[in-house]
């Protein structure tokens, strides 16, 4: 392929299951320039990567157009919504209350006479022909699109289920039967709408994780002109360099340094810190914290989709696109389960009027029962409401989920490697003595150019004037476009002993200068190490440091399988050595560009927010802020989402073995199948809210 690659992230109609997803997938898998394609019937979202040498965006919207599914992109405003079936939800409601009043009449045995029965009857059909017109246009539509393109989905059954009670119930009003359905009809459209609205909101709960964050930081801001004044903008308008003043009680709606003398934040949205925190002049401010007691001089950095809640809100919709396991099995098992009920159907009427000789009405509702009881809602709804809920839940605790899989695959973690420099310890760097000026900031101006735990340390608080280009290699160092240097003993060829981390600057005239540092355990670490070693997981240390180093501080945690001098391939090699023993899960914690490989090697990883771009990008979870406790709740959220996951779906196939036969032998009216078919779906809904941080 000879582009370089493009992504289209949009929203898709009428996307109503996971045999419709799929279709679309090979459909436009097929097209030249596809590179991959994944669409999401739970969050109505399709993300696709193409070569635009060859594919234009334009010709991927048409083509999902043609195969009946009209996509928009995010980016465009205005997009599309899902429709709004309160409105049916309610004329369904009101048209079964008064149904049920002429037809409770018929029930109920009052002496009347054929004609006063055959006004009630035509009553009933007045009624439930207006519902079905109106409130039944939900499954009629797209069952009606699907059908002209030659293909099935799940609104097909419950179209035939409704039309064919429909037919059945006006047997009475023309004399040839007794009974009529119409109640039925009705009450079947209200309750499958019910578990319709159910599944719009399992779809709204995940999608509104990303939504929340940017929200939380619209509105107007204070922003000082040159000449001092304030003047009111919106935070759209907002650019970086602009100073804005934000007010106690509002949402800092970009990231920037700090240029008031200092003030207390809540920073409970991005890192799920409870308390509020300090903070003084120069500290980095990120979006999403909210001002207390004092307004805050910022000098804006990043705004938008750069700034740190945008990146969020992109990780969580990187992460609706994701689907696991349990889910992709779901969505195979939709593709030909509607056929199946549908052949069900046919069978249990059949049985019934060709065989056991029931009359044309009671075998149709047969198969309206089968029909309706078979509808695989709670199936559908078993994972994506389970891991919905999971990924809000850890979103609160301050960590991002960027796949379903992840959630599966921890939940399984037998081993966790861990990284040590900023994921197990804080560097903290000791007096620098006859350390020229000079020289000072020409380190400080080359550390800036890395996230590296040990560079962000040697940059401190101090104010930094320029910053010099440089090149990161990945377990080494920097190299300065000037010549300078900065990095570990190995890259200047020198032998360290002892168990103290240094760094070492070269400057630009060739003197080599010692950077010092004491590694600091971080406040939770024992705390984390502790509770996972409690729980069964083994735990490794691999360490580009010095093996002193990391032996010194395995032996003060606790954790014996710990190695140093480890390059970053090496990592991944380990990792990969771990999984070849059987039913081995390894997990990967860190936060360095030394750690991608590792990271992407491993079943399942964490990265943290404060670290590289790169080990973002190959982590699964990544810990807003630098509290390595909150591998805890991912751990205990995972295993939860698990069990529930596996309850739900055990709960759908024991549901769906009993329920059709007894629809079959003729023990579940289609009534009550409207009523156990809505009751799964909540039964499900429900189980997946046990689920706790």
């Amino acid at each position: 392929m000879s582009g370089p690659g493009a992504s289209f992230h949009g929203v898709v109609q009428d996307l109503k299951c996971g045999a419709c997803a799929l279709r679309l997938e090979r459909q436009l898998a097929g097209l030249e320039g596809m590179r991959r394609v994944v669409a999401n019937a739970t969050t109505h979202r399709l993300r696709a990567e193409y070569d635009p040498d060859v594919l234009s965006e334009a010709a991927l919207i048409a083509a999902a157009t043609r195969a009946g599914h009209p996509v928009q992109s995010v980016a465009q405003e205005g997009g599309p919504r899902e429709p709004n079936l309160v409105i049916p939800l309610a004329v369904a409601g009101f048209g079964m209350a008064n149904v049920m009043s002429f037809s409770v009449s018929v029930w109920a045995g009052i002496d009347m006479g054929p004609a006063t029965r055959q006004a009630m009857h035509l009553a009933s059909a007045l009624l439930a022909l207006g519902v079905t017109g109106f409130a039944g246009r939900v499954f009629f539509e797209p069952a009606l699109r699907d059908l002209r393109r030659g293909r099935v989905s799940m609104d097909l059954p419950i179209s035939l289920a409704i039309l064919a009670t429909l037919a059945a119930s006006f047997l009475a009003p023309l004399g040839l039967a007794e009974e009529g359905y119409f109640d039925a009809v009705v009450s079947l459209i209200f309750l499958l709408l019910i578990g319709r609205v159910l599944d719009q909101k399992v779809r709204r709960q995940t999608l509104g994780a990303a939504r929340n964050l940017q929200a939380l930081v619209v509105g107007r801001f204070a922003r000082l002109a040159p000449d001092g004044r304030l003047v009111d903008v919106s935070a759209a308008d907002l650019q970086c360099g602009d100073r804005i003043l934000v007010r106690p009680g509002q949402t800092v709606p970009v990231d920037g340094r700090l240029r008031s003398t200092g003030g207390r934040i809540d920073r409970s949205l991005i890192t799920g810190e409870s308390d509020a925190v300090a903070v003084a002049a120069d500290d980095l401010i990120l979006a999403g914290s909210k001002v207390l007691q004092r307004a805050l001089e910022i000098n804006v950095t990043a705004v938008g989709e750069a700034a740190s809640v945008g990146q969020m809100a992109q990780m969580m919709r990187v992460f609706e696109d994701r689907k696991g396991r349990a889910q992709l099995l779901a969505d195979r098992f939709a593709a030909t389960y509607a056929p199946m009920v549908i052949g069900g159907a046919i069978f249990g009427f059949a049985l019934w009027f060709f065989v056991l000789d029931a009359s044309l009405a009671e075998a149709t509702m047969i198969a309206v029962a089968v029909l309706v009881v078979t509808c695989p809602c709670a199936a559908g709804l078993a994972t994506p409401a389970t891991v919905a809920r999971a990924t809000n839940q850890l979103l609160n605790q301050g960590v991002l989920v960027r796949s379903g899989r992840a959630l599966e695959a921890f939940s399984r973690a037998s081993h966790i490697v861990f990284d040590k420099t900023g994921t197990l310890t804080r560097p903290v760097q000791t007096v620098r003595r006859g350390l020229p000026t000079d020289v000072a900031r020409a380190m400080t101006g080359l550390a800036a150019n890395s996230a590296h735990p040990l560079s962000r340390a040697l940059v401190g608080e101090t104010r930094i004037d320029f910053i010099t280009p440089a090149m990161e290699k990945p377990g080494e160092g920097l190299r300065g476009a000037d010549g300078s240097a900065l990095g570990s003993a190995e890259m200047f060829g020198l032998q360290v002993t002892g168990p103290i981390t240094a760094s070492f600057f070269k400057s630009k005239s060739g003197d080599l200068y010692e950077m010092p540092f004491k590694e600091v355990l971080n406040n939770d670490t024992k705390d984390t190490v502790y509770h996972f070693q409690r729980a069964g997981v083994h735990l490794h240390i691999q360490s580009g440091d010095r093996d002193d180093v990391v032996q010194t501080i395995a032996d003060e945690i606790g954790i014996t399988s710990a190695q140093g001098n480890v390059k970053p391939v090496a990592k991944a090699d380990f990792i990969d050595g771990l999984r070849r023993s059987p039913d081995t899960i390894v997990a990967m914690v860190g936060d360095g560009i030394n750690d991608a490989p590792a990271l992407t090697a491993a079943d399942v990883s964490v990265s943290f927010s404060d670290g590289s771009a790169i080990s973002q990008d190959a982590a699964d979870f990544i810990i807003i802020g630098e509290s390595l406790a909150k591998l805890i709740p991912i751990f205990e959220v995972s295993r939860s989402c698990r069990r529930i996951i596996g309850q739900n779906l055990a709960f759908s196939t024991i549901y769906n073995l009993l329920s059709l036969p007894l629809a079959l032998c003729g023990f579940i009216t289609p009534f009550a199948a409207a009523i156990l078919m809505a009751s799964s779906s909540i039964a499900v809904m429900l189980n997946a809210q046990r689920i706790r941080s």
